[in-house]
């Protein structure tokens, strides 16, 4: 199993070494899509499948997330010509297709569907970062 970032231990009193190397684990995430390691402030890679809106809840981007770890309050980073849109994640659900299979729902506030009406979405890989 490989970890992206190393975790180092000091010389000196056990219970501070332990303390120390017990916190440097707390900093990684498991990543669920390959047996390595990630640091929790690094980006995510979000792959959409497909973008709908849910009456009085917010405008969803369905897919896989491809790299990383996405939460509530991260930041999507939506390519748009030059630009770059912002939006904040307010959720993240699992949702269940007709076909039995399921993808990461990422829930946005309902303006985002203004924002991303002239978008092709689908097919669209995206970044997240923390906020």
């Amino acid at each position: 199993m490989s970890c992206r970032n190393s975790l180092s231990v000091a010389h000196g009193n056990p219970t501070i070494i332990l303390l120390k190397y017990l916190n440097q684990i707390n900093s990684l995430k498991f990543d669920a899509y390959s047996p390595t390691y990630i640091n929790s402030t690094s980006m995510a890679t979000f792959y959409i499948r497909n973008s709908f809106s849910i009456t009085d809840k917010g405008y969803v981007l369905s897919g896989d997330i491809f790299e990383g770890i996405i939460s509530k309050g991260d930041i999507a980073l939506i390519p748009k010509g030059d630009a770059q849109i912002e939006l904040e994640v307010l959720g993240v659900e699992m949702v269940d297709k007709e076909n039995r299979e399921t993808e990461i729902g990422l829930l946005f506030a309902l303006q985002a569907r203004e924002h991303l009406k002239d978008l092709n979405l689908e097919g669209m890989k995206i970044q997240t970062r923390r906020s």
